[in-house]
């Protein structure tokens, strides 16, 4: 869902904006998942 909001934003802000995603990352232990990394958009605007 992430990614497709990103392609959604980039084809109306290029070349204005940059727009960048991060992924979600877990690591598991046993049956324990530690979350690692939060999905998020950024919006930069270019130049």
């Amino acid at each position: 869902m992430i990614a497709l909001l990103a392609r959604f934003l980039v084809a109306r802000l290029r070349p204005k904006c940059r727009v960048a995603i991060e992924h979600q990352i877990y690591k598991t232990i046993d049956r324990d998942a530690i979350l690692v990394g939060i999905p998020d958009v950024t919006v930069v605007r270019s130049g």
